[in-house]
């Protein structure tokens, strides 16, 4: 039987992803309006199997009215779908299946959403509320929205763009009511370790964070790159998953141009890459991006480059069908917008990439 990956290994990943993961799953269950082609009808809670017929081509809304997930639907007068949706029970089976159920809770309880449809869009508007706390806690407070250069390579087939607090990864309570798990958890590894985790990445992340994903034959591959405004105790910490992954069978650590990335390679060799360069923590599942990403800081008119830019927004999705999203905080709720080809649940590139990862964390746990 292969050894799991050490726990340093999975505690550093599970932090640094967090930010990347949870606006993804997000989106994974996300935003619709919906333009019915029929007339006006009196809206009403009846309206559910008119819903569904008209929702059935895409996956993200099937999905969640077969996990039970929808708590009301309705067609509008003006034609517009209108549901209402409980986000922690449409995601506590995929999280279940990687052995981290109770991390449902760090989602939005309820979530409203209308959908418009028209031949050529689907347009989506969201509305979530974080009582009690959850991972859109992030976005408190961010950092000005300023441009950067965002030193992704190439030319990705979608890019996620972030603006977020790291200060609120101190305490995990971004993870809602899973944070006291999550916590004694993490203690566990901090324990064996002999060294805090998270207020290094609480501390010395900058809170601008850009997704790049890529086409891969064997599916989507993403590079995620962190800015940081101090490195030293972050590098410590990946040097020592990097030392770790150098003892570890299945895991490599290779140099390029001096950088050490230490490479975490599955069974269905899907490998997981980390290291730090420069002021920038940068980790994903495609080496060869990541290798770009260094020359590209060392050479910035070698490679294509994408800017980092959000458009005021907390967060920003763009490509693999969809046109553009984005995620804003008003008053005490948290609006997506989104419009495209397909709704973003169905993003094409972001949720072959995270269902790729959960598939890979259950054989890791199965293994």
């Amino acid at each position: 039987m292969r050894p799991r990956p050490s726990l340093a290994v999975a505690g550093l990943l599970a932090v640094v992803v967090a930010v990347s993961w949870a606006a993804s799953r997000l989106t994974a269950v996300s935003q619709h309006r919906i333009r019915s082609a029929g007339g006006a009808p009196s809206a009403s809670s009846s309206d559910e199997p008119r819903v569904r017929k008209a929702l059935a081509t895409f996956a993200s809304y099937r999905e969640l009215f077969e996990r039970h997930a929808v708590t009301t639907a309705r067609v509008a007068e003006d034609g517009s779908i209108e549901l209402e949706a409980d986000l922690r029970a449409a995601a506590r089976a995929s999280l279940a299946r990687i052995g981290a159920p109770e991390l449902a809770d760090a989602l939005p309880a309820r979530a409203v959403v209308r959908i418009v449809l028209s031949p050529e869009h689907v347009s989506e508007s969201w509305r979530f509320r974080c009582a009690g706390g959850c991972v859109l806690d992030l976005f408190v407070d961010p950092p000005p929205d300023r441009p950067r250069a965002s030193e992704l390579p190439g030319r990705p087939e979608a890019t996620v763009r972030l603006r977020f607090n790291p200060r609120r990864l101190a305490g995990l309570a971004v993870l809602g009511p899973s944070a006291a798990a999550a916590a004694r958890r993490l203690e566990l590894v901090e324990q064996i370790l002999g060294r805090p985790i998270v207020s290094p990445l609480a501390e010395d992340l900058e809170g601008y964070a850009s997704l790049a994903l890529y086409r891969n034959a064997s599916g989507p591959r993403g590079v995620c790159v962190l800015s940081m405004t101090r490195t030293d105790r972050v590098r410590s910490l990946v040097d020592l998953a990097i030392g770790l992954a150098a003892l570890t069978r299945g895991s490599a650590v290779r140099t390029h141009r001096d950088v050490p990335i230490g490479a975490f390679v599955s069974s269905s060799g899907r490998t997981l890459a980390m290291t730090v360069d420069g002021p920038r923590l940068l980790i994903g599942d495609d080496v060869s991006r990541i290798e770009d990403a260094i020359d590209l800081r060392r050479d910035p008119g070698g490679l294509d480059a994408q800017p980092f830019e959000t458009v005021g927004a907390l967060a920003a999705l763009s490509g693999g069908g969809t046109e553009a999203a984005t995620l804003r905080q008003d008053g005490s709720e948290w609006i997506l917008d989104a419009r495209g080809a397909r709704p973003i649940g169905d993003n094409e590139m972001l949720r072959g990439w995270v269902r790729g990862l959960t598939r890979e964390a259950a054989q890791r746990g199965e293994d």
